[in-house]
């Protein structure tokens, strides 16, 4: 079956049973707006119990919140016990008027609060005031501008104004719920508008540590994001850029508890990014050790910080050109010196291969298995 079968299935079945089931939020907002939706929730009249009798596979995941999520051929769909007593009720308590629709057993669409109406007029609003909804959850004024974002839409001037006033609550809400807003939000399709209109919203407020850099700031509202399709990592690095501060990169970071590869790998961009600043240029082992990706990535960053940034195809030819571009390719590895120069101590055996890979990455020195041993065998004579 394919995925809203499966969810009018579970809603039949319910049904059947005598509780009315509805599917709801985001599924029928991306249903009317004509995209695919990544989730599928039904509100129901049944209660938890009641819903996990009903099904062969089950997970409880919030029970205490009435949620549980009924597993069909393999994909999960949450179903929660109405918030309330009827569908009405439980939309009431939805965020925003665009999510607080429901579909009902035999397709009929229930708006009581004239979301599909917004939809149309592509503008967001709280369902309740806008006062009692962002601070029941701060963090609803981070999904409004994502909203935005997302389908291009404007937020109210009621929401914006309450936005203002009360921004500096977003940070009691848990890090991780502002982080994967952040990360929502970096997956955006951006245009010059949109990017404008991100780095000037009230949400950001209490983030001064976030495309705080006064020239990346001024860039992005003057052109936009570098790329109409973001990811998470490229985000992130125009978001915490401090020149020459590659700890406090990693601190800023830290603090929204990305996952190391981000975390890794934007520390690295920024310090390509200051070396090609300092030096005007890269060598050899600067691109080896960055990486394709990184490479991309401190060309696309230098391309806001330079009058006369890289050429981003020129570094990445200049990048595959290289004798190696990764320390598998190297003909010698630990095995052969232990095997070919046993006079070696063990605790040097990582020197020599950093020796060897620096010197083939420079082309001071071919990559052949022969001549690099000999190389090592003359360096130790040499030395004694």
């Amino acid at each position: 079956m394919e995925r809203w079968d499966k969810a009018r299935f579970i809603q039949k079945k319910l049904t059947d049973q005598g509780f009315e089931t509805y599917i709801t939020g985001g599924a029928v907002r991306d249903l009317y707006l004509g995209r695919k939706a990544s989730d599928i929730d039904l509100s129901t009249e049944a209660g938890p119990n009641q819903v996990i009798k009903a099904f062969e596979r089950t997970k409880p995941i919030g029970i205490e919140f009435g949620t549980i999520l009924v597993i069909l051929e393999g994909e999960g769909f949450e179903v929660t016990t109405f918030r309330g007593t009827t569908i009405t009720e439980d939309l009431a308590c939805r965020d925003f008027t665009i999510n607080a629709m429901a579909l009902s057993n035999d397709w009929q669409l229930i708006d009581p609060f004239n979301g599909r109406q917004d939809l149309a007029k592509g503008l967001i609003q709280t369902v309740a005031s806008a006062e009692g909804t962002l601070l029941d959850d701060p963090i609803r004024m981070i999904r409004s501008l994502r909203f935005a974002l997302q389908f291009g839409f404007r937020e109210s001037e009621d929401l914006i104004a309450c936005i203002q006033r009360h921004a500096d609550k977003i940070r009691r809400a848990a890090v991780e719920r502002i982080t994967g807003e952040f990360n929502k939000i970096s997956m955006v399709t951006w245009t010059k508008e949109k990017s404008e209109y991100f780095i000037d919203h009230p949400a950001l407020l209490p983030f001064i540590e976030l495309f705080s850099h006064n020239r990346i700031n001024t860039e992005i509202r003057s052109v936009g994001f570098p790329e109409k399709e973001l990811n998470e990592i490229i985000w992130w690095v125009f978001a915490v850029y401090e020149e020459h501060d590659p700890g406090r990169v990693r601190q800023r970071l830290r603090t929204f508890k990305l996952s190391n590869k981000t975390v890794e790998t934007a520390v690295s961009v920024c310090r390509m990014t200051d070396l090609f600043r300092k030096n005007g240029s890269w060598c050899a082992m600067d691109l080896y050790q960055a990486g394709e990706t990184v490479l991309r990535y401190a060309c696309l960053l230098l391309g806001y910080l330079m009058d006369e940034p890289p050429d981003t195809d020129r570094q990445i030819t200049k990048y595959r050109e290289l004798p190696i571009t990764d320390k598998s390719e190297l003909a010698v590895t630990g095995k052969d010196l232990i095997r070919l120069v046993p006079e070696i101590p063990k605790r040097e055996y990582s020197y020599w291969l950093k020796e060897l890979t620096a010197l083939v990455v420079d082309r001071q020195i071919e990559n052949d298995e022969a001549i690099l041993i000999t190389y090592v065998k003359e360096q130790i004579q040499n030395e004694s």
